[in-house]
């Protein structure tokens, strides 16, 4: 989140050297996950983590892999590569508290069932919107009609389309398994009934939190511009030290990484079945689904407006 949140400041304010120091701290953020997930350490606490292993290590590969040669090359200072930071960065920011504010919710009671579905799918939008839109057509922008491919040496190529590779396959593993969970969650909520008093009591709440988060916002916005660029420093420096400490302390056993790909590989398949199994003309046909598809198709237009305009 402290990592989307100082890209995003780098992009909005056209600072190449803030957005530098939080790709640092999201290289800090990738050693750190991976180490936990690999050496299976709290939250984990020797756990099976097979099935994250799978999802995050790819993911976390682009960031190792893009990183370094991004700033020493002086791709920070692109403002497509901004975007692509910000954007891949603040929807893990959001997916993150959406399943925060899910977990807390009663499943088995209709007015949850409904925010569950209702939540998950603006997520939903948010995670396609950046990942399969903003990241593909800035990274064709960046790469190929500014000319950066051709003057990349064959080894950085391989780097970067590598790393391009990883990124790609976690977004389609993610992506199909929202929506296997966004159809289960669809399913549940009708299931529960209640939707004209859901819609209702959802709507009053939203406007409340509208007002809330304006107030937020603009705090926000005063307390981003007393951030100081030797203030995210600092806290780059810090979290760097702290994983170098962790990496010197590593006894990690390979042996144990073929059982975990292959139980990857099981819980893959899995998900790729169960994606099978979905309905998709009865949920294209639900009132729901085409209220809230009119609703994002509006949306998801006027901003390709204001990019066409900007």
């Amino acid at each position: 989140l402290f990592g989307g949140m100082a890209m995003t400041l780098g992009y909005l304010t056209n600072s190449p050297t803030i957005f530098a120091h939080a790709v640092l701290v999201e290289v800090a953020d990738d050693v750190h996950d991976s180490l936990v997930l690999l050496l299976r350490w709290w939250p984990f606490n020797g756990k099976d983590t097979s099935k994250l292993i799978m999802y995050m290590l790819p993911h976390h590969m682009f960031g190792l892999l893009i990183s370094f040669p991004m700033i020493l090359n002086g791709w920070h200072k692109n403002v497509n590569a901004m975007a692509i930071g910000s954007a891949l960065l603040m929807a893990g920011g959001i997916t993150l508290a959406v399943h925060t504010i899910q977990r807390s919710q009663n499943r088995k009671n209709a007015q949850d069932a409904w925010e569950q579905y209702w939540i998950g799918l603006l997520n939903s939008s948010v995670f396609y919107f950046c990942r399969f839109y903003v990241f593909p057509v800035r990274s064709y922008r960046m790469l190929f009609t500014e000319g950066m491919w051709s003057q990349m040496t064959p080894a950085t190529k391989a780097v970067a389309a590598f790393g391009m590779l990883c990124m790609t396959y976690f977004n389609v593993l993610v992506g199909l398994d929202i929506i296997v969970k966004l159809d289960k969650s669809l399913k549940n909520a009708r299931e529960m009934g209640g939707y004209d008093e859901a819609v209702e009591i959802t709507t009053g709440k939203l406007k409340k939190y509208a007002a809330d988060t304006t107030k937020n916002a603009e705090q926000m916005l005063e307390d981003a511009k007393a951030l100081t660029v030797e203030d995210i420093a600092v806290a780059a420096e810090r979290t760097g030290k702290a994983s170098v400490k962790a990496l010197s302390e590593i006894e990690f056993d390979f042996g144990d990484l073929e059982k975990d790909f292959n139980l990857a590989v099981e819980a893959l398949n899995g998900k790729i079945q169960d994606l099978g199994k979905i309905d998709f003309k009865e949920i294209q046909n639900s009132e729901p689904f085409l209220k809230v598809q009119t609703a994002v198709s509006d949306t998801l237009e006027k901003i390709s407006s204001e990019l066409k305009l900007s």
